[in-house]
């Protein structure tokens, strides 16, 4: 009999934290699923840490296999996957012990094809929780489309959605894959909820000054993710409905071009520079872009 819940974690380079992650899905009150531990080429430990947790445990099932990035990974998982639901937990995140019942539950409750939860960022000397509560099912996808919580992790989502909507992670983004998968599932979705708690920990203590910083491969994959989306959009007849929060996405994934690579800045999606009239924008950001545009253009 197949279990309930297919989890699915990606895992690289992640020695450090891949511990604490995978205890804290063993730890579940909800005990019906399977864990995917996908090693990605690691060249840590990683891999020999995954294989002893499955002698401990025979709902863990190991894949090694040669490095091809996060996209490639999570799409073998899906491929893989034998539960009704799908659950992605990043290897060094950990989750709230409640979390797959409840989410469970909920689905069941409201027939849903995705629940999402609420999510703590966690920094090395402060938390922030980060709501994702919405009543309808448009205002979820708005979201989705408009910010950069288009994410995986804090969405439980039915395996079937996937594979009746030929729905599948991108070859060659590995930055902003799973806002494009994301966009699918929820404009595919017929039943849309979400459990108004915070289960997922989101770990942002571990970010490097490297990782942190501005490195224009990330800003270029998040674009080509918003392209993807457009195109998507269009296809789908979506385009005008979701106009106001694409254009809302673009500017946000073209934002750090703006005081790096400013020439670069105006090259992307110059139909989206009208959001600095109808989002918050911070008057330094401001004053950058009129001075790009004086000079540049």
């Amino acid at each position: 009999m197949n279990p309930k819940i297919s989890v699915i974690v990606p895992v690289y380079k992640a020695e450090q934290y891949l511990p604490r992650c995978i205890d804290s899905i063993l730890a579940q009150s909800f005990t019906d699923f399977e864990l995917l531990l996908i090693e990605d080429g690691t060249p840590d430990n990683s891999g020999s840490i995954c294989d002893e947790y499955a002698a401990k445990d025979e709902r863990i099932r190991v894949f090694h296999n040669p490095n091809q990035g996060v996209s490639a990974t999570r799409e073998f998982g899906v491929q893989h996957a034998q539960g009704d639901f799908i659950q992605f937990v990043d290897s060094d995140d950990w989750i709230e012990s409640s979390m797959f019942e409840l989410m469970y539950d909920q689905a069941i409750q409201e027939q849903a094809d995705i629940v999402g939860c609420n999510f703590t960022e966690v920094y090395k000397d402060h938390n922030h929780e980060v709501r994702c509560y919405y009543e309808t099912k448009d205002s979820f996808v708005c979201d989705i489309i408009a910010s950069y919580w288009g994410v995986v992790w804090k969405h439980l989502v039915k395996r079937c959605l996937y594979i009746d909507n030929d729905i599948h992670f991108p070859k060659g983004i590995n930055g902003g894959e799973d806002y494009i998968v994301c966009v699918k599932l929820f404009t595919n979705a017929k039943q849309v909820t979400c459990v108004d708690k915070s289960l997922y920990n989101y770990n942002r203590a571990n970010e490097s000054s490297i990782m942190s910083s501005f490195s224009q491969k990330k800003v270029k994959d998040q674009i080509d993710a918003t392209i993807v989306v457009e195109e998507y959009l269009k296809g789908a007849c979506l385009i005008e409905k979701y106009k106001k929060e694409l254009d809302i996405r673009k500017f946000s994934a073209k934002l750090p071009l703006l005081k790096e690579s400013p020439k670069e800045w105006l090259k992307y999606f110059p139909e989206s520079d009208y959001v600095t009239k109808i989002r918050k924008i911070g008057t330094i950001t401001k004053i950058r872009i009129f001075i790009v545009k004086f000079f540049c253009l």
